[in-house]
C-alpha cells in the first residue's frame, strides 16, 4: 500500500494477488516445492480521495490487470475493507427485536461468514404464547389495576368508570367543546371550575373502584371460606343452601334450581350420580341462573366441580393424599364467589353457575374400576380409575348446560388433576380452549390480576389415548404422563362443535402450601376475580 497526494486528492495504491484464472487452486511456492502451477496475477486498485471536497463519496478507478472494478464505500468516514456498506455500532444497539416475523437466512458452508449474516434480525429469548391481538375497552381500564407510576396518580380521562359519564361530562362543559365557546363563556372556562369538574370526577372514579374491589375481595374471601370448610360441614346439602342462600339474599335476581338424586336418576346424569353414589349425603346438581336481558336468551355458562371430599374411591387415594381433598370443591366454591358478584353488582349480562356436587367416598355401594357408564349425553364411559372422578361429574354438567341453555361460552372450572401441579405448580392453573379469541383474552385478564392461567394443548394424541374396546371412551389415558392434558381432552369429548369452550385446571393455585403474598396457604379463592373480571369485560365490550 502507498499513498500520494496532489494538492487537492490523495491517492491510495494497493497491490494484491489473486489466483490466474485458469487455475482453481493457488499452491504457495517455497524452498524446496517444485510447481508447474502458473503464478498468481498481481493487481493494483487506485483509491482517490478528495481532500477539500463536500461530497461524501469516494471516487475509485478501475483495477489495472483484472478488469474488476473495486468496491465503492457509500461514505469516505466509514470505510473498511471488509464491507461496502456501513453498518454504525449505535444502529446494531439500539435495533429492537422483531417478534412479528421470523425470516429464514440460507447460509452456504462454505462460503459462510459471521459478516454475512445480517445483524439487525433478532428474536426474543423469552417465550411468550401467540394469539391474535385485543383492545381493552374504554370502560374496561377502572376495572383491572393496571400498574401506574404512583398508586395516587390521577386518572386519565379513558380511564374512568364510565365513558357515557365521561363524555355527558364534557359535553356539558363549554369549555372543553371549543375555542370559541370558552371565549363566549369566560366563566365556565375559568381554572377554578375546571379545577372542581376535575376534582369530582377523579374522586368518584375513585369511590367507585374502591367499591368494587372491596366487594371483589369480600366475594373472593367467601370462596375461600367454602373451601377451608371441613368436609363434614360442607356437604352437598350445606353447598345448596348456600346457592339458595344467595339466591334470597339477591331479591330473586338470581334463580335457583336442583336436580337431587331422584332427578339425576331420571334425567341420566349418571356419571355424576355414579361418582356420589356412595356418598353419606346424596349428590345433586345446582344451577344459579342469572338474567338480565330475557329477551336475549344467550347465557355465559361456568361449571364447578364439587367434590365436596375425594378419598380415590376404591382406587384409594394414599393417607397423606386426603388431607386437603376437602378443598376439591373448590371449582364450585368459585363459582358460588363470582355470582354472588354479579348478582350485588348488578351486571347487564345473562350467566349461569352450575356446581356438579358429589362426594367420591368408600363403601359397598362405590362405583367399580372397569365399570362402563351410560353419561347424560348417550356416550359411554369406561371408569379407567375411580380416582378421576372429577372429569366425569364435570362431563355430565357440561353436556346438560349445553342442552338446557342456549349457550354462548362455557368455562370449567375445577381442581382436576395432580399432573398439571407437576407441570406448573401452584403459581398458575393451566388452561385448555377451543378458541383462541377466549384463550387470550383468559390469558391477559389473568396476567393482570394475578390469577395466573397458562395455555396448554389438547393434540390428537392425547385423544387417542382415551380408546376404550368396551365403551366410546376410557375415563384416563393409557400412557405415560400427560395426564393433565388427556383429562381436558376427555371433557372435550362432551362439548358441542359450536360451544366456545376453557377448562381451567386449577389443582395447584387454588390450594396453597404457604402464604404467599396476598395468597394465603390452604383455599386461595383462585378465579374469582378472573372470571368476574372476565365476565365484566365480556359486557364491557358487548359481545353478548
Amino acid at each position: 500500500v502507498s499513498t500520494q497526494s496532489t494538492g487537492s486528492t490523495l491517492v491510495i495504491s494497493a497491490t494484491t494477488s489473486s489466483p490466474p484464472p485458469s487455475s482453481h487452486h493457488y499452491i504457495p511456492q517455497g524452498p524446496g516445492v517444485r510447481s508447474s502451477s502458473p503464478q498468481p496475477h498481481l493487481s493494483t486498485t487506485n483509491t482517490i480521495l478528495p481532500l477539500r471536497s463536500s461530497s461524501p463519496h469516494v471516487h475509485t478507478s478501475n483495477t489495472s490487470s483484472t478488469g474488476l472494478r473495486s468496491p465503492s464505500p457509500q461514505a469516505s468516514n466509514t470505510f473498511s475493507p471488509r464491507s461496502t456498506t456501513s453498518i454504525q455500532p449505535h444502529t446494531i444497539m439500539n435495533a429492537q427485536p422483531n417478534t412479528n416475523t421470523h425470516t429464514n437466512v440460507q447460509v452456504n458452508p462454505e462460503t459462510f461468514s459471521p459478516r454475512s449474516v445480517s445483524p439487525l434480525q433478532y428474536t426474543t429469548s423469552t417465550f411468550s404464547p401467540q394469539f391474535p391481538p385485543i383492545t381493552l375497552p374504554t370502560s374496561y381500564s377502572s376495572l383491572v389495576a393496571v400498574p401506574s407510576p404512583s398508586p395516587f396518580s390521577p386518572p386519565s380521562s379513558s380511564s374512568q368508570g364510565s365513558s357515557s359519564s365521561s363524555s355527558s361530562s364534557s359535553s356539558s362543559s363549554p369549555a372543553s367543546s371549543s375555542p370559541s365557546s370558552s371565549s363566549s363563556s369566560p366563566s365556565s372556562s375559568s381554572p377554578s371550575t375546571k379545577n372542581k369538574e376535575s376534582n369530582t370526577e377523579v374522586i368518584t372514579s375513585l369511590q367507585q373502584a374502591i367499591a368494587r374491589s372491596q366487594l371483589l375481595s369480600r366475594c373472593t374471601n367467601y370462596a375461600r371460606d367454602l373451601g377451608n370448610e371441613r368436609a363434614d360441614v360442607a356437604t352437598c346439602e350445606y353447598l345448596e343452601n348456600e346457592g339458595r342462600r344467595l339466591g334470597t339474599e339477591s331479591g330473586g335476581i338470581l334463580e335457583v334450581r336442583v336436580l337431587n338424586e331422584k332427578d339425576l336418576k331420571e334425567q341420566g346424569l349418571n356419571l355424576l350420580l355414579s361418582v356420589g353414589q356412595a356418598g353419606q349425603v346424596p349428590p345433586r346438581l345446582v344451577s344459579l341462573e342469572y338474567t338480565y336481558d330475557i329477551s336475549n336468551g344467550k347465557y355465559y355458562v361456568l361449571v364447578g366441580k364439587g367434590i365436596t371430599f375425594d378419598s380415590g374411591g376404591l382406587d384409594k387415594k394414599p393417607a397423606g393424599g386426603m388431607l386437603k381433598m376437602h378443598m376439591d370443591m373448590s371449582g364450585a366454591g368459585v363459582v358460588l364467589g363470582v355470582m354472588k358478584y354479579i348478582s350485588e353488582r348488578k351486571l347487564p349480562i345473562n350467566v349461569v353457575g352450575i356446581l356438579a356436587l358429589a362426594e367420591n367416598a368408600i363403601d359397598s355401594k362405590s362405583y367399580k374400576p372397569g365399570a362402563i357408564i351410560k353419561s347424560y349425553n348417550g356416550m359411554t364411559v369406561e371408569v379407567g380409575n375411580t380416582d378421576a372422578e372429577g372429569r366425569l361429574a364435570l362431563a355430565d354438567a357440561i353436556s346438560w348446560a349445553q342442552e338446557t341453555y342456549n349457550v354462548v361460552e362455557l368455562i370449567d372450572i375445577a381442581t382436576l388433576t395432580g399432573a398439571c401441579i407437576q407441570g406448573l405448580g401452584e403459581y398458575s392453573a393451566g388452561l385448555f380452549s377451543n378458541d383462541q379469541q377466549l384463550t387470550r383474552t383468559l390469558h391477559t385478564l389473568g396476567q393482570q390480576c394475578f390469577e395466573r392461567v397458562w395455555p396448554m394443548p389438547i393434540y390428537d394424541e392425547h385423544s387417542d389415548e382415551l380408546d376404550s374396546k368396551f365403551a366410546d371412551t376410557n375415563s384416563i389415558g393409557g400412557g405415560n404422563g400427560g395426564g393433565a392434558c388427556i383429562a381436558a381432552a376427555f371433557l372435550k369429548k362432551f362439548i358441542n362443535k359450536k360451544t366456545k369452550w376453557a377448562h381451567l385446571d386449577v389443582a395447584g393455585p387454588a390450594m396453597y402450601s404457604k402464604d404467599r403474598g396476598f395468597m394465603p396457604k390452604a383455599a386461595t379463592g383462585f378465579g374469582v376475580r378472573l372470571l368476574a373480571n372476565y365476565l365484566e369485560y365480556t359486557h364491557a365490550n358487548k359481545t353478548v
